[in-house]
């Protein structure tokens, strides 16, 4: 398990993009928390750092 502390939205999203270059296919990713817990931003970050250009929400 891996936890990551962020201090904003940004921090979430670099810290997610950079994740991204660790991932290997077969990989599965589980986040969890409630409204506001920055799951959107991780999510944001991490199709950036894999190269995707579709919007996330």
């Amino acid at each position: 398990m891996i936890r990551f502390l962020s201090r904003s939205t940004r921090e979430t999203e670099e810290f997610a993009a950079a994740f991204a270059e660790k991932l290997r296919p077969g990989d599965v990713i589980a986040c969890r928390g409630g409204m506001g817990a920055g799951k959107t931003a991780f999510a944001r970050g991490l199709a950036r750092g894999l190269g995707l250009t579709d919007e996330v929400s």
